[in-house]
């Protein structure tokens, strides 16, 4: 919880693992009385909230599921081809 761990944050993988980090990383500065500190985190912490909901949306999931069905396709077809 402290800056140092908090200078790493864009080390973290996914959107919803830094939102998570940041979250109690308000918490904390909330409880110290450092309102500035907190302030940025939380709007740090909605900013990857956004991300994570973006990247796993409905669309975006049907999308890949598209995708992935047609290269299957295609390598049956070429698999048949190929027999």
């Amino acid at each position: 919880m402290n800056d140092e761990v908090f200078s790493m944050i864009d080390d973290f993988s996914r959107s919803i693992y830094k939102a998570d980090y940041l979250q109690k990383r308000y918490q904390l500065k909330r409880s110290l009385n450092k309102t500035d500190d907190a302030f940025d985190a939380m709007e740090q912490m909605l900013t990857f909230i956004k991300k994570h909901y973006e990247a796993t949306s409905e669309t975006n999931i049907k999308t890949l599921q598209i995708k992935f069905e047609v290269k299957e396709k295609e390598e049956k077809i070429l698999q048949l081809e190929y027999d």
